[in-house]
């Protein structure tokens, strides 16, 4: 992280009639992105290894990172990794 700059973080919480692992499974697929985020991504489409997030007045790219042995879901802006999308 740069030194001075900070990072937004929110957590929400739900209780949902459903597995830890199809939870998971719903939020690691980037295509899901626009009915969990709405407000961060109104569409997605793949562009090679990174995913293209339409946030209706620019489109962003990200690169999504998901570890099922941490239990992580990562969402990168593509042109760098060191900073959230």
């Amino acid at each position: 992280m740069q030194k001075g700059s900070t990072l937004r973080a929110e957590t929400r919480t739900i209780s949902i009639a459903a597995t830890p692992r199809a939870v998971y499974a719903f939020l690691a697929d980037p295509y899901n992105l626009p009915r969990w985020a709405p407000d961060f991504a109104s569409a997605v489409r793949p562009s090679g290894t990174d995913w293209l997030v339409d946030q209706g007045s620019a489109e962003v790219a990200i690169t999504v990172r998901v570890s099922p042995e941490h239990g992580t879901i990562d969402l990168l802006a593509a042109a760098n990794h060191s900073r959230g999308a």
